[in-house]
């Protein structure tokens, strides 16, 4: 068995329609913010290897 968004949505009552929650990963203190909103963050590898994929993008 799955767990599609769908469900998750269904469970929590979260409204899966609408805009993404984001934020700017340009800014001081990011991870720390997420860890607030969220109670997790990516690790400094997982960070580290993100901004070297967008750096190619923007190549």
């Amino acid at each position: 068995m799955t767990v599609t968004l769908e469900d998750v949505a269904l469970i929590t009552g979260l409204p899966i329609d609408g805009r993404p929650l984001c934020m700017s990963t340009n800014s001081n203190g990011w991870r720390e913010k997420m860890i607030a909103l969220i109670r997790m963050a990516p690790t400094e590898a997982e960070a580290d290897v993100d901004e070297g994929e967008e750096n190619k993008k923007e190549r």
